[in-house]
């Protein structure tokens, strides 16, 4: 999986191995590997401001990074179960994850000690989510 940044600078990869990268996109290289995760990633995506981004597992976590330094910047946990998807609220405040648990969580990614909001015990099939207008919505729909 890959995604580019808002302006369009750079991609994040999310990798088998277990790291997310994060590459110049006029360059081709490589600007930091995140690493930290114990499973492989199954989603990588930057903030709306690109100066984060959110990886999802199968090591049942999510994660904040710093975009430049690849510092974490927080650890989601709570799942269950593999972590399929994450992403950013509009205004970059909190991060909403889907789990193989069949939940669904919003995360104040400013207050890792608080425990998360379980929104959803309903997600049967594996589709992915996303915020759309602070709903959460089948990715599949159309913005």
């Amino acid at each position: 999986m890959a995604t580019f940044s808002p302006d369009g600078r750079q991609v994040v990869t999310a990798s088998r191995d277990y790291t997310a990268k994060v590459w110049d996109t006029a360059t081709g290289q490589r600007l930091a590997s995140l690493e930290g995760h114990a499973g492989l990633l199954t989603c990588a995506a930057f903030s709306p401001d690109g100066a984060r981004i959110v990886t999802a597992s199968q090591d049942r976590k999510a994660m904040v990074w710093d975009a430049v330094t690849g510092k974490v910047l927080a650890i989601l946990q709570g799942h269950t179960a593999d972590v399929r998807w994450a992403e950013f609220s509009r205004d970059g405040t909190r991060v909403v994850t889907s789990s193989e648990d069949r939940t669904v969580k919003i995360w104040d990614v400013h207050t890792e000690t608080r425990p998360p909001q379980t929104i959803a015990d309903l997600v049967q099939r594996r589709v992915p989510w996303r915020l759309q207008d602070e709903r959460l919505v089948p990715a599949t729909q159309p913005h």
